[in-house]
């Protein structure tokens, strides 16, 4: 019989938790990717409807779009947390560059929560009123979240480039 460390600490051991974490990886990267693509891949057609569209219309669109994104949206948080636990070392949180490069990507995630709901819950209503300045408020929103985004994507960079922990 194999005592339990031996077995641990086998090679084989070691394959099979790389193959295992793998696995176990590529649905929530999968889930994160796809819904991320959509949010990003959708801001800058919602930028261009709300210029060339009338008021009323566009926000018809924001609106709808809003629906979908406050479905999908937050299964990136889940997603990035599911990615977490799978990456992270365990109770050393805190102590690796990663560890705070992941935390302020969570930050900025955070910031642009809070811009998607002021979008949904105020400034895409506005634009649907036709109120003034509706559109050019809600472009600037969009620019911010295309900008926050560009940066959680540079620090997604330097993390699986500089820093990424394996999964063996």
């Amino acid at each position: 019989m194999f005592s339990k460390k031996s077995l641990l600490s086998s090679v084989d051991w070691k394959k099979e938790k790389g193959i295992i974490l793998v696995r176990a990886f590529f649905l929530p990267q999968s889930l994160h990717l796809f819904v991320i693509l959509f949010w990003f891949g959708a801001l800058f057609p919602l930028y261009y409807v709300i210029k060339m569209e009338a008021n009323q219309r566009a926000g018809q669109i924001v609106n709808d779009f809003s629906k979908k994104a406050t479905l999908l949206v937050p299964l990136i948080f889940v997603a990035g947390i599911i990615l977490s636990i799978i990456l992270m070392d365990g109770p050393d949180f805190l102590s690796h560059p990663y560890d705070l490069i992941l935390l302020s990507k969570i930050a900025i995630f955070s910031i642009l929560m809070l811009i998607a709901a002021l979008n949904k819950f105020r400034l895409g209503p506005d634009l649907e009123l036709g109120k003034p300045n509706a559109a050019r408020n809600l472009q600037s929103a969009l620019v911010i979240e295309i900008l926050l985004i560009f940066i959680i994507v540079g620090a997604t960079t330097v993390l699986t480039g500089l820093f990424s922990p394996t999964l063996t």
